[in-house]
């Protein structure tokens, strides 16, 4: 824990000279003393700043200028409620594998800003420069950090950002990350091709390049075939 806001209720019991601290366990964590010597006339201390979504047990000693008393018996475990994650999931990777499909991979939310069991993430994604409403992939369950997202556009640029949510929603999506499906064969031939006799021997030909729109990738050139006939 980073730091902690305590209140007290005072009893108004005057007591020896001596203090109470405050040892504390999030469960699955070793023992961890909390920055606080509780006054000797204080019985009530109310804890702030916790971790939604963790559970906690705590437990007493009592201390004077000679040292440390034994531990009190721990207290039940409390378990917080739940709420949506704090931070989004980090380490967005996006690799290319197909020309319509991304390789989408994360890691979960740093554990302190999970605030609950995660239990699955939402990805966004449309090409860039679209309007409009993200598309968005539920992929469900908190130990998947992968998913393939298909049918997309070949040769085009698309954001992608992911978030995870608990059973109470989801948290901050992460920020975009931008990457390129491959390329895709031309989907078209090239146009308005013409022959033209230059002499006995020789024949031009002329044609114009398939429409922009039909050629998802860069054309690296043409190849020429013919037929003949006696």
């Amino acid at each position: 824990m980073d730091h902690f806001v305590f209140t007290s209720l005072q009893t108004g019991i005057k007591c020896p000279a001596h203090s109470i601290h405050f040892p504390f366990i999030p469960i699955e964590s070793p023992w961890r003393m909390l920055p606080l010597n509780v006054n000797p006339d204080v019985t009530r201390v109310a804890i702030h700043d916790l971790v939604p979504g963790w559970t906690y047990q705590f437990r007493l000693q009592a201390f004077n200028k000679v040292g440390y008393g034994p531990n009190s018996q721990a207290t039940e475990r409390i378990f917080l409620p739940e709420e949506s994650p704090g931070e989004p999931p980090q380490h967005i990777f996006i690799h290319e594998i197909l020309s319509t499909s991304l390789d989408v991979r994360w890691l979960p939310p740093p554990y302190r800003y999970r605030h609950g069991k995660i239990r699955g993430y939402l990805i966004r994604y449309q090409p860039v420069g679209l309007s409009g409403e993200f598309q968005v992939q539920n992929v469900s369950g908190g130990d998947k950090t992968s998913f393939i997202l298909v049918d997309l556009l070949q040769w085009a640029a698309y954001e992608v950002a992911v978030a995870a949510y608990t059973a109470i929603g989801p948290g901050p999506y992460s920020p975009s990350s931008t990457s390129w499906t491959l390329q895709g064969a031309p989907r078209v031939p090239p146009r308005d091709v013409k022959a033209e006799v230059i002499s006995s021997t020789s024949i031009k030909l002329s044609w114009l390049p398939p429409s922009p729109d039909t050629i998802p990738g860069i054309i690296l050139g043409y190849k020429v075939s013919e037929e003949r006939e006696m």
